[in-house]
């Protein structure tokens, strides 16, 4: 928002807040009463695309493969206990634009998906640029979820709807199922 006088001049203006960060309640009164009008508006970002809601997935995801694989972390060297899906899974795939943090790329329903027998994961630097979220498709809180890395280390976080976190390495024919078209 900005503010435009008769002269075409603008400014930015900050908005006073309360103690916890949000607008104060006298500004939202005083801006309401206002006559506004929309010079000009863009999107600054999509919130979530068609295609990601057509998937059932989200637009952003958390890449929490790269954040478990660092050296210091506290589930590598264990072996996981694996998740076994009790329905369809469903596929959400991811591309890393920033370290923490990816962008949807395609998903869709899977009727099964074979994870392999985990073996234990280890630290691993080399970035990964693609991950697959896999989730049971009908209740997303039944059986856990599975995050693998497509690209790089090629390792995978399962986290089981009840039981400790594990880091794995990912069994190459799931990494060939997840990689082909959704």
């Amino acid at each position: 928002m900005a503010l435009l006088d008769a002269q075409g001049r603008w400014v930015r203006p900050g908005t006073p807040a309360d103690g916890c960060g949000g607008a104060r309640p006298e500004v939202l009164h005083v801006v309401a009463g206002l006559r506004l009008r929309v010079a000009r508006s863009h999107p600054v970002r999509e919130l979530r695309s068609a295609r990601a809601a057509a998937a059932g997935c989200e637009q952003l995801a958390g890449d929490r493969v790269a954040e478990f694989s660092k050296p210091d972390s506290p589930v590598l060297g264990e072996t996981p206990v694996p998740v076994t899906f009790s329905g369809p899974v469903r596929v959400c795939v991811y591309r890393v634009f920033t370290e923490g943090f990816a962008d949807f790329v395609r998903g869709g329903v899977l009727p099964a998906v074979p994870i392999g027998e985990p073996r234990a994961g280890a630290p691993c630097a080399e970035p990964s640029t693609l991950f697959a979220w896999l989730r049971n498709a009908e209740d997303p809180y039944r059986d856990g979820d599975v995050r693998v890395q497509l690209t790089g280390c090629r390792q995978m976080l399962i986290e089981p709807a009840a039981g400790q976190i594990g880091l794995a390495r990912a069994d190459p024919a799931l990494i060939a199922l997840l990689s082909g078209p959704a």
